[in-house]
């Protein structure tokens, strides 16, 4: 195994722009990852029930319970000002509307 000191280095670089969807991702990780496991045992309780084979309830499992922790966060925590406070996440950000450029003015 090669441990070069540089190659770490370089794999962090590729994570030092920013983008709308790395700054979701940053935001959303720890309320995701709360929100996902009482998701995940509360679908598989039912799934596991069914007469299906082990890789078809895996695959229900696995899209259903993304499906569902989304959209919980995305509707019950990122818009309301109260569980943003209780998932420890900071106030929203103001949208900055562009300004259209006058020209000749």
């Amino acid at each position: 195994m090669d441990l070069e000191p540089g190659r770490a280095l370089r794999r962090v670089r590729w994570l030092s722009w920013s983008s709308p969807v790395l700054t979701y991702a940053q935001e959303s990780i720890l309320p995701f990852y709360v929100i996902h496991h009482p998701v995940v045992l509360t679908l598989a309780s039912f799934v596991v029930t069914w007469s299906l084979g082990l890789w078809p309830k895996f695959a229900i499992i696995l899209v259903l319970s993304y499906a569902i922790t989304l959209s919980l966060y995305e509707l019950c925590v990122r818009r309301w000002r109260f569980m943003r406070t209780i998932f420890g996440l900071g106030p929203t950000r103001a949208r900055v509307e562009p300004q259209p450029a006058l020209y000749g003015a």
